[in-house]
């Protein structure tokens, strides 16, 4: 699968926002990233990663969002309805998968402008997991979106090295 974003960065970014608004009412600003950046395990909640092949599933890529407690909670609340105080995790880790397909939307059309993609199902998948990702894979680009001490990251992997812990995203 091919992948080249940088004439489209800003397209992203402002669909990003957009997605991002639309899913929390709240106005985030994302920017790529040029490398590799530090984001504190321990801030991150959920790791959720939305598998991407060509249709005959040889080459694999990903498209993974990594969101702290605090905006998990503000997303899960914000699609619900429901205070944050009364939300289930269930409804948490709902609204992350469908925050992880809406936001790879914003993406995923620029993957690749002449083959056919099929994306899968978000996969929530621990931390040694998404470690074993983070190693394995070829990093595409980072995304970012802060807000105070929240942070949002996506990450394309292309191509995508699978977990060896969990099996497979």
């Amino acid at each position: 699968m091919s992948i080249s974003m940088p004439a489209q960065i800003l397209e992203i970014q402002e669909k990003l926002r957009t997605a991002w608004n639309f899913l929390t009412g709240e106005d985030r600003c994302f920017r790529f990233v040029d490398g590799m950046t530090q984001q504190d395990g321990n801030n991150v909640h959920r790791r959720i990663v939305l598998p991407i092949s060509s249709p005959d599933a040889k080459q694999r890529a990903a498209i993974a969002l990594l969101i702290g407690r605090e905006d998990a909670e503000q997303l899960a609340s914000s699609m619900f309805g429901v205070l944050r105080k009364d939300l289930a995790e269930e409804d948490i880790a709902d609204a992350c998968a469908e925050a992880c397909n809406v936001l790879s939307g914003a993406i995923v059309e620029y993957l690749s402008a002449s083959e056919q993609i099929q994306i899968g199902l978000p996969t929530a998948i621990e931390a040694a997991d998404y470690q074993s990702v983070l190693l394995g894979s070829n990093i595409k680009a980072f995304f970012e979106g802060k807000s105070d001490n929240q942070q949002l990251t996506l990450v394309i992997f292309d191509p995508l090295v699978e977990p060896k812990h969990q099996g497979s995203v």
